[in-house]
């Protein structure tokens, strides 16, 4: 890439700026955009909406695809990019606050007002005790908000453990390949005379982008835990059956038939978890972290999830270039049933549940475990 020398700003530099900026952009807009729709949602289309979120995202990564094929210029991309930014402002009027926030500021008018705007088939009944239950949640963030927020960590179980749940789950859900293969996607597919690597990438998205409308049908029907356990499980399945063919591929006989059935269980595995994955683990993560902890909570997954990410593609590189790159498909199988463990043992149920009802009930076990964990002290006249 060359400069103007004449130029009062290098280039250079401002290239590097303004991927500070989008990567900035990038990591509020996610852990804001879950939170809101954990607070605004109805529970029975709260899986709808973070999967329609996760069709916009990959709607926007098509358009990038389909540009860069296109124009093949940054210029043209940067532009284009930064006047679909604009339309975004309109939007901002068109949001609803969140009726906890409004509860925790004491605006209770206009938290019930909004509750009737999103919930229009509500009852007076109904209105009352969402309102009630949403006033016992944020009075429980008023009554620890003067702690520490180490003591709060260290303090709570429940909230110890819904935090590694949180973590864990976006940890594996990447570890069993999704980022990796979906960047090194051109470079590890064998190449073939039929299709450039380069429309891999678009490929892949529009892949993605299947799964993501079909997964509403499914996160608000069936159980959290049985969905991210089944996924945890077709992905052990598809991953072990990639590593197989490649090391068949590469080992016994380089076939073309081989060669395509290795390349579309790539792509079955990108839309498995690029279109259904992340968006249950999205709904999930809008639901079981507390509400005390959910801004706090949120960024710390977002943070572990990019440094991840970037520890994921290292060991990828170096497992690639010295073993071979069935071994990675081998590694990604076994993190996927480490992803069907982490649900089975952390994950609890929240399907149909207001975020009220959830965090009343890991109050209500915590409570209870206190309990029981409690010695019991007999003072003795004698």
């Amino acid at each position: 890439m060359q400069t103007n020398k004449n130029c009062l700003f290098d280039f250079k530099f401002v290239f590097i700026y303004f991927r500070f900026a989008l990567g900035v952009s990038a990591a509020l807009l996610n852990p804001l955009t879950s939170i809101m729709i954990g607070e605004i949602a109805s529970p029975h289309f709260r899986g709808t909406l973070n999967s329609l979120y996760r069709v916009a995202w990959v709607s926007g990564l098509i358009f990038e695809s389909l540009a860069s094929v296109i124009f093949e210029s940054y210029t043209a991309l940067a532009n284009g990019g930064t006047i679909l930014s604009l339309l975004f402002f309109p939007s901002i009027s068109w949001l609803i606050e969140s009726p906890y926030y409004l509860m925790q500021e004491g605006k209770y008018e206009w938290a019930e007002r909004n509750i009737k705007e999103l919930h229009p088939e509500y009852l007076q009944y109904d209105i009352d005790k969402e309102i009630t239950d949403i006033k016992e949640c944020v009075d429980v963030n008023k009554n620890e908000s003067n702690e520490y927020f180490s003591l709060i960590i260290f303090k709570k179980r429940y909230i110890r453990k819904l935090l590694m749940c949180a973590i864990l789950l976006n940890m594996f859900s990447m570890a069993s390949g999704g980022s990796s293969i979906a960047l090194y996607l051109t470079d590890i597919l064998p190449k073939n005379k039929y299709l450039s690597n380069n429309y891999y990438p678009l490929i892949g998205c529009i892949v993605q982008l299947i799964p993501s409308l079909i997964s509403p049908l499914l996160i608000d029907r069936l159980p959290r835990r049985f969905l991210f356990m089944s996924a945890g499980i077709f992905s052990f399945l598809l991953q072990s059956f990639n590593a197989v063919i490649y090391f068949c591929y590469i080992f016994y006989k380089k076939s073309d038939f081989l060669m395509w059935i290795f390349i579309a269980g790539n792509f079955v595995y990108l839309g498995l978890n690029g279109g259904f994955m992340v968006s249950l683990y999205n709904t999930i993560k809008s639901e079981i972290l507390p509400y005390q902890f959910r801004g706090i909570g949120n960024g710390l997954c977002t943070s572990i999830q990019a440094l991840s990410t970037v520890g994921f593609y290292q060991i990828f590189n170096v497992t690639n270039n010295f073993f071979g790159l069935y071994v990675n498909y081998i590694i990604f199988s076994v993190n996927s049933l480490i992803l069907v463990w982490v649900v089975y043992v952390f994950l609890p149920e929240t399907e149909g549940k207001t975020l009220a009802e959830i965090q009343k009930g890991f109050c209500e076990n915590e409570q209870r475990k206190e309990k029981i964990n409690k010695p019991n002290i007999v003072f003795s006249n004698e």
